[in-house]
């Protein structure tokens, strides 16, 4: 219908005599051939958000086609190709949206998540960065965080605790960054740090596997088998088929 209407109202310019440039009529039809690409981008994310990549890959490449001057279009189909393993295809959608849009902290944020999985941690590092210094960014505890996860994937455990730190700082209740430092903690042989980290935790959210199986191990080397095989139960009733209860149950077995 939106198609059907630019065209009458071209035609009703040539009829009435009214000069209409080229450029006038091609901006008519640009923003129309814009907002489709918009609504074709909002549907690509939608069908990721359901796991259909096929789905999403396709509507993103057609909004693409309509309007490659999209930055959402471009850190949308880059999410996708790396969520399919296509590095490369990735890696230059996620540069041409920050060519368009520099100042997203979002969208450097994602590219850092993806600059790290190509274990580029400096250049990953410096995209979390960037994000941290656009004024107005309403998430800066995520960006931290995953700046965090991955200076410890670096081996630089001091500066992970720092972005942990300065994430909790911004969000004292983000889960994602007490369980790394729960985790941080427990690894340093802190366990007493790593047991208040995960009280903490479950007072902001619902646990997942790897807290669980945190927390079975953490109250092991406490000596509190009692707590650690309440976490232990939990583990194998919610997820039996988790990476982490099959590890419980080896350590079980083994003593």
């Amino acid at each position: 219908m939106r198609q059907f209407a630019g065209g009458v109202i071209a035609l009703l310019l040539l009829a009435g005599c009214v000069t209409e440039s080229p450029q006038g009529l091609y901006s008519q039809s640009q923003a129309d051939y814009t907002e489709a690409a918009r609504i074709n981008t909002q549907l690509g994310i939608d069908y990721m958000r359901k796991g259909e990549s096929e789905r999403a890959l396709s509507k993103l490449q057609r909004a693409l086609e309509q309007d490659p001057s999209l930055a959402l279009a471009h850190s949308s189909i880059a999410f996708v190709y790396q969520s399919r393993g296509d590095a490369v295809s990735a890696d230059r959608h996620y540069r041409k949206a920050l060519a368009l849009q520099p100042n997203s902290p979002d969208t450097q944020n994602n590219y850092g998540v993806f600059l790290c999985g190509q274990s580029r941690y400096d250049e990953a590092l410096a995209a979390f960065e960037r994000a941290l210094r656009v004024t107005g960014y309403r998430t800066p505890e995520v960006a931290m965080t995953n700046a965090g996860v991955c200076a410890r994937k670096a081996g630089n455990i001091a500066q992970a605790e720092q972005y942990f730190r300065g994430a909790l700082r911004e969000n004292g209740t983000f889960a994602s960054a007490l369980a790394q430092i729960a985790l941080l903690s427990y690894e340093r042989g802190d366990y007493l740090r790593a047991r208040a980290f995960l009280q903490r935790y479950t007072q902001s959210a619902a646990h997942s596997p790897q807290t669980l199986w945190l927390g079975v191990r953490t109250e092991r080397a406490l000596g509190d088998q009692a707590a650690a095989r309440r976490y232990a139960d939990q583990l194998k009733q919610r997820y039996p088929e988790s990476e982490e209860t099959y590890s419980l149950l080896r350590s079980e077995r083994n003593g």
